[in-house]
């Protein structure tokens, strides 16, 4: 699967079913996950292994263009490229956070509750 379309199912599957299967199961209602989720520990687990696959592909990307330093030679569309790809890892780091280290924590303690 392509790498931009990894990422919107990963953005759709989080967005449009675990958040939404976690706000009901915070709101104290008696949700249901899809079958291909299986219970929020499993969709947890997978929304896990896709924030580390993606962690390894923003290590490999920071390699490759050199910690997003351009050439000295750089143009100007090349040096909005860098900035624009920093920008995007920072942006992606702090989503996995909240997701790993915030969010699913707190979703799981909850579904131990019910």
């Amino acid at each position: 699967m392509h790498p931009s379309a990894r990422l919107t199912h990963h953005f759709f599957c989080e967005e449009s079913v675990l958040f939404t299967y976690i706000a009901q199961l915070e709101a104290e209602e008696s949700p249901a996950l899809p079958a291909a989720f299986g219970n929020v520990q499993q969709g947890v687990t997978r929304m896990m292994m896709d924030h580390d696959h993606t962690g390894d592909e923003l290590r490999r990307l920071r390699e490759i263009v050199n910690n997003y330093w351009p050439a000295a030679d750089a143009c100007t569309t090349y040096r909005a490229l860098y900035h624009a790809l920093a920008a995007l890892e920072r942006e992606l780091h702090q989503h996995i956070h909240l997701g790993n280290n915030i969010l699913f924590p707190r979703a799981l303690a909850a579904a131990k509750e019910q």
